[in-house]
């Protein structure tokens, strides 16, 4: 990583720590957010067959749907929200 976008790195961090501080001495209450998505593809790159057969496939296994998660937690209560 070039040292200017290190230094700006390190200068933002610090922004957001002295953010913090302040929400905290405000008594603000501070909601930590987090989103993530959940994927599955199911099917073999490679199968085997017997000589003269044909393979087939499902195509509901193949493509199976994905699930996206948000959850989101305080220092006080702990986790308060998980929507799927």
């Amino acid at each position: 990583m070039p040292a200017h976008v290190r230094a700006n790195f390190r200068e933002r961090c610090l922004q957001v720590l002295q953010e913090i501080e302040e929400a905290r001495g405000e008594g603000r209450t501070i909601i930590y957010l987090d989103e993530i998505n959940f994927t599955k593809r199911s099917v073999l790159l490679r199968e085997w067959s017997r000589k003269n057969t044909n393979l087939t496939i499902d195509n509901e296994e193949i493509y199976v749907g994905y699930r996206s998660v948000i959850a989101s937690m305080t220092e006080e209560a702990g986790i308060t929200l998980i929507h799927k």
